[in-house]
Formats: C-alpha cells, structure tokens, sequence
C-alpha cells in the first residue's frame, strides 16, 4: 500500500477502535523504558518515533472518539495484530513522502521538506529539554510565570518525578497501592496500567524526593498539558499537520488517571510553552526575543567553556580593520594555540509553513537561520586569516591580544532550538565558501559536544574532521555525526562517495543518562569506547599541557589521526622502554591506508639533558630527510614528556584555514 491517503484512512480506524490507546502503549513503552535482561538494565528502543506516537494520538482526537472504548482490554492476540500493523501502515506512510529524485533539483519537494523535517525530530533526549529551560529562558522566568499562572521550573521536579515513578513501577520497584496482577506483564495490555499516573501519587512523589511542591501545582501541570477534548487544529490530516497533542500530550482517563505515552514528547511541550507564549505577546515578543538571543550567546559561551576554558572564550568580540571600519561581530570566539573557533548563534526556529512543505519558506528559515549567521562568520574568518593591523576589541573595551599567527579558523553555527531537517537543508540550500566548512549545530549538539570533547584539541580535531569528510555522510541530525566520530574519528569508506550514518547515538547516549540515574555517576560511555587506546589519548593530551614552539594543535591532530594498532604499538614500545638506564630511541614510519604520511621518533631515559639534545638532533635528522612529511619527535624522562620537535609537511588534507 503506498497511496497516502489509503493509509491515513485505516490508521484512522485503527486509532478509533476498541482498545488503541492499550496498543499504543505496548508500542510506546518498548520505546519510552529501559530492558531488564539478564539482570542489566539497558535501553533498547524500538523503530517508532515520539513524533509519529504524537500523530498517532491526534489522528484518534480529530475526529468524534469514545475514550472509553479506547481504552478498553482487548484479546492479547487482537493487540499484538493491530500493533504489528500499525507499524506496518507508518512505514508505508513514511515512504510516501520519500523523494526518489534524478538529480538535486529534484530532491527540493513538498514531500521531502516534510520528510526531512519529521523524521529528524529526535534532536535532543528530555533531560536536555527540561534543563534548557533554566539555560534559554534566564532573563524572563519571573515574566514567564505570571503568565503561566505557576513556576515554569516546578515543572522540571513534576517531571522528573512522573518518568522516575513510571521507571520504578516498571521495574517492579512497586508501590504497595499497586496490585501485582495489573503490572503482569505476559498481559500485553498491562502496558497501559505503566503509562498512566495520577497528580496524588506524583505529588507524593515529590514529597517524599524533598521537593517543596503542593498539590495545586500538581494539578496545574497536568490540567495545562493534559488533552481532555480541547478541539483539534481543523486542517489536520497528514504528519505535517499542526498538532495540538504536541502542546497537549498528556491524555486525562479521568480525574486520578493520566495516560502518558511519551514522555520525550512531554518533555518538549514543556521546553516550548514559554517560547509560544512569548512570541504571542504582541506588547513583550520583541523583548522576548532580544532576551532568547542574549540567553543563546550566554549559553554556548558557558558550553564552549568547558572545553577551551575561561580565559580563551570570549564573547561578543568586535572586529576592526587597521583603519577602524568595523567588520563584524563574533558572538562568540575561542582560541586555543594557533587555532580559532567563531561561534555564531541565532534565536530562529522552523515556521509552521515550513514544516508544510513549503519550498520558498523553508529556504527563507533556513537563510535567516544558519547561512546568514555562516556567512558572518566566514567574514570574520576570511578577515582573521589575512590579519594584518586587525583590531578586536571585547564587550568591556578592552582589546583582545592573540599571541600566536592563527593557522586554522572553524565557523560555527549555533541555533536556539534543534532545527529538525538542517542536515537535508544544509544540502539543498546552503551556500558554502571555499575555505571555511560550515559547521552548524544546536545549543543541544553542543552541550553534548562539549561533555564528550572536554578537551580543546579534541573539539578542534572534530570539527576538522568534519570538515575533511564535507558531503561525504548523510545523517538526520547533527548528534550523529559527533556519535560516528567518537566512534571511528568520523572515517569514511574510500570506496564509496556516502557514508549513512544511523540514528543511534540518542541510544547511547539514554544509556549514559539511565546508568547514572541507577548508579549515581556519571558513566561517560564514549570516554571509554573511543577508537584510539585511553592511554594513547592521555598521551596526546600530555603532549598538549607542555610549552613548546610548534603548533600543538597540528601535533595533536597529527597523532589523532593514527590507528588503533599503531597507537598500541607505541604504548607497547614506551612501555618496554622504561627498562633503560640512558637512551632508549625507536622511531616508526607512518602509513595512512597506501600513502605514506611521516613518522613518529620517541627518545627516552633517565637524563633530561641527554634526551632533550636527543629529541632535537633525531627531530631535525628525520626532518631535513623527508621535509614535505610530518615527523614528531617525543622527549620522554621518567614518564614526563619534556619536550617536542615536529615538522608539519604537507599532506593532501592540509590546508592553512578550514
């Protein structure tokens, strides 16, 4: 079956037949919970999206339906068949709208720009969705709070609360109000007894976690996001649609039951609420706005910071030529050794029209959201890299002093909400420069950018790699090409032009958040699972923390790019090496797939004098041997590195500005 409107009209039936909304929460709590196998705990999702459980729910409100008979058990056997078909009919529905074109032209289609646009709504987990509100909404949540009638931030602990009760009750972590038999789980239409909650039991909840919440806040929040036959928006048909269970996902049973079949899909309304209702308001939009965009540029200098450290984020930098005719602004910039980073950040989210489909629209969005701020960008850049008499002066006046000649600039582009169908956007629409790679990103990829690449010289390899392999991955969101190259440094097959990357790194990353929530820390998944050795990386970093007069971010970028088998030759040799009494050297050459690359020397022992001398005279040796190469040589005393002699070369990925 592939006619669209065939399709819609049997998941119309199914979702107003007996029983659906049990179906649906057989579905969504294989994709809402985490597994307990073999006594583990481990989140293993299932293919639905929380935006097609969303659409789901409100194909079943936008017509005349009985909540009674949704709700009603039905045969194990029936459910697990409407289920199977389900799933069925949302493929089918989800290839209808997929482009099969001839050539580039051809991808810029209704159907495609809704594509794009709904099946790339994951973006962020909703941990993200709630803290950001603290982040995004700063300077106006006294504002805010008038207007809702309740705090904004008492939401975050009700929620919390709801997916911490939900979690424990599936665990069989039970409380003793609740009978056993209702949790049965070889039942399949016990699923829906997990999914719902009640405002006592989550007050309670609350109470006893210490929060300093009353039962009139509990029942506030489930009165403002709880559907309970609000009307629906009255062209509603396809995905595209406007939604009101994406504001209302919450459906009120009754006045002590609340089914919740997406918590993700709560997270977000609750994250979007106070965005709606400023934007609404014809007298405050303007100074919302302006609010949204401070907060934007104040939070990715906080995130960045956390890499690149204080003293090397700036923010609000004004760029000057030697003559004083302004440039432009850098809301944001790092530096670290020889390399800059331009953060530029935009409070610009997709239009109702775009997600429609609208061709013209959606190219305007996109313009106004990622190239604009790009293209400011890369003036900055384009000006920083022929730098002669070039001012920059901070927010306060003061002027900005950069030590060393800066050799590789990257553009970022930083928006105030995941932009869902920018990868397929960037495609269609984007305009990019020659010399600097766009890199865009929410405030969202960047927190997690930011947790997962501590280190400066980390972040910067990333964003070069990313700009080395431009065009050469096709992935829905941007999170996913940070998960590829935490797991493979972001390589491509050379024998193929594309590269798909899956959308899987949310599942690990839920991984993390469920491991700390069960074992109070932090597990940091991807600090342990990262291509190269730990060891090496450590190494890395050592060789970054010392003084020297080459570019460390050229050394640290250099020895990021070997393999996990000569990583672990070098730490084999440096661990043989400390037998030695005087000098120990050993120097290997360095292949990347055929193409030989440079090499690497390492001097070690006891005599700082020696090895220092030794590191130079074999550094200069093997550079004046193979001056278009790479050679680092590495000066190591008791285990402290104590000094480096590299020549950069010049390899077919080098290039002076990326």
């Amino acid at each position: 079956m592939n006619n669209r409107e065939e399709i819609i009209k049997e998941l119309k039936i199914i979702v107003n037949s007996a029983g659906f909304l049990r179906v649906l929460a057989n579905i969504a709590r294989k994709d809402a919970f985490l597994m307990v196998n073999d006594d583990r705990f481990k989140y293993e999702p299932d293919s639905i999206q929380y935006s097609e459980i969303g659409y789901l729910i409100g194909l079943m409100v936008s017509e005349p339906y009985s909540l009674e008979k949704s709700i009603m058990e039905i045969d194990n056997a029936l459910l697990k068949r409407r289920e199977k078909r389900i799933m069925e009919l949302l493929q089918s529905l989800h290839f209808t709208y997929v482009t099969l074109p001839n050539n580039e032209n051809d991808l810029i289609t209704t159907d495609s720009i809704i594509e794009s646009t709904f099946y790339a709504e994951s973006g962020a987990y909703n941990s993200q969705f709630l803290n950001h509100i603290k982040y995004i909404y700063r300077h106006d949540i006294t504002w805010i709070n008038s207007k809702v009638g309740f705090d904004i931030e008492l939401c975050v602990d009700i929620f919390n609360a709801i997916v911490s009760w939900m979690e424990a009750v599936y665990c069989c972590a039970l409380n003793e109000k609740i009978p056993i038999d209702e949790l049965d789980m070889s039942n399949q239409n016990n699923a829906f007894n997990i999914l719902c909650v009640s405002p006592e039991v989550i007050y309670a909840y609350c109470k006893v976690n210490g929060s300093e919440i009353n039962p009139e806040d509990v029942q506030v929040f489930f009165d403002v996001f709880s559907y309970c036959g609000q009307e629906q928006y009255g062209d509603f048909f396809g995905i595209e649609s406007q939604n009101i269970i994406t504001e209302r996902p919450i459906i009120k049973i009754d006045d002590s039951r609340y089914f919740i079949a997406s918590t993700i899909l709560l997270a977000k309304a609750i994250y979007s609420r106070p965005f709606y209702i400023g934007i609404q308001d014809s007298y405050y939009k303007d100074i919302f706005s302006k609010h949204i965009g401070d907060a934007l540029e104040e939070t990715t200098e906080e995130f960045l910071r956390r890499s690149f450290g204080k003293n090397n984020t700036y923010r609000n930098v004004i760029i000057e030529s030697k003559k004083g005719k302004r440039i432009s602004d850098a809301d944001v910039l790092c530096v670290c050794d020889d390399a800059i980073i331009i953060a530029q950040c935009k409070n610009k989210r997709l239009t109702i029209k775009s997600k429609s489909g609208d061709a013209i629209s959606a190219k305007n969005d996109y313009l106004k959201a990622i190239q604009d701020p790009y293209e400011q960008g890369c003036r900055i850049a384009e000006a920083i890299k022929n730098k002669s008499g070039l001012h920059l002066t901070l927010k306060d006046g003061k002027c900005l002093s950069i030590e060393k000649d800066i050799n590789k600039v990257f553009v970022l582009c930083i928006t105030s909400d995941y932009y869902p169908g920018s990868k397929f956007q960037e495609k269609l629409f984007s305009k990019q420069s020659e010399h600097f790679t766009l890199n865009q990103m929410s405030i969202f990829d960047l927190e997690l950018t930011t947790k997962y690449l501590i280190d400066p010289y980390d972040f910067l390899y990333f964003l070069h790699r990313r700009s080395i392999a431009r065009g050469k991955f096709i992935t829905n969101n941007e999170i996913n090409i940070l998960g590829h190259y935490l797991e493979a440094d972001l390589e491509f097959q050379k024998e193929s032009d594309i590269t798909l990357i899956a959308d899987d790194f949310e599942c690990n990353f839920r991984q993390d958040i469920i491991d700390k929530y069960l074992t109070g820390k932090e597990s940091n998944y991807f600090a342990i699972n990262r291509r190269l050795p730990r060891e090496f990386l450590e190494l890395i970093q050592r060789i970054e923390t010392i003084k020297c007069d080459f570019s460390k971010v050229d050394i640290s970028f250099f020895l990021r790019r070997l393999n996990a088998t000569t990583a672990g030759e070098i730490l084999q040799y440096l661990s043989d090496s400390r037998s030695k009494n005087e000098i120990f050297d050993f120097s290997m050459t360095l292949v990347d797939g055929k193409k030989y690359i440079g090499g690497l020397t390492f001097v070690t022992g006891t005599n700082i004098e020696k090895i220092s001398r030794a590191t130079i005279l074999l550094g200069h040796k093997h550079a004046s041997e193979c001056p278009t190469k790479e050679w680092l040589s590495i000066g190591i005393v008791s285990g402290k590195i104590i000094g480096v002699y590299y020549t950069r070369g010049e390899t077919e990925e080098d290039s002076s500005f990326k």
